[in-house]
């Protein structure tokens, strides 16, 4: 499911030029503005916006992590582990 997911986001940078004028900064910037924009949703309970600002996020997260050549599952898997070792309580 991921690859198809890598490639459907991939074909609509492709369609509109992004694969060419995206970088780091740019989508960093972008994740924090995405991120604004869902918490606005939240507080708004506006269930659509909070799906679209979530799939926002999720894009330009992807795209960032393939653009820095970082594996999402071994990311989140190694951060999984991180976090399993701390104390909550």
């Amino acid at each position: 499911m991921m690859n198809n997911i890598y490639e459907m986001i991939e074909e609509m940078r492709l369609q509109f030029g992004w694969d060419k004028s995206d970088n780091i900064e740019f989508l960093t910037n972008s994740i924090l503005e995405e991120a604004l924009e869902l918490k606005i949703a939240m507080m708004q309970e506006n269930k659509d916006n909070i799906a679209f600002e979530l799939a926002d996020i999720l894009m330009y997260s992807l795209t960032l992590a393939k653009m820095l050549d970082l594996d999402v599952e071994t990311i989140i898997k190694d951060k999984i582990e991180i976090v399993k070792q701390r104390d909550y309580e």
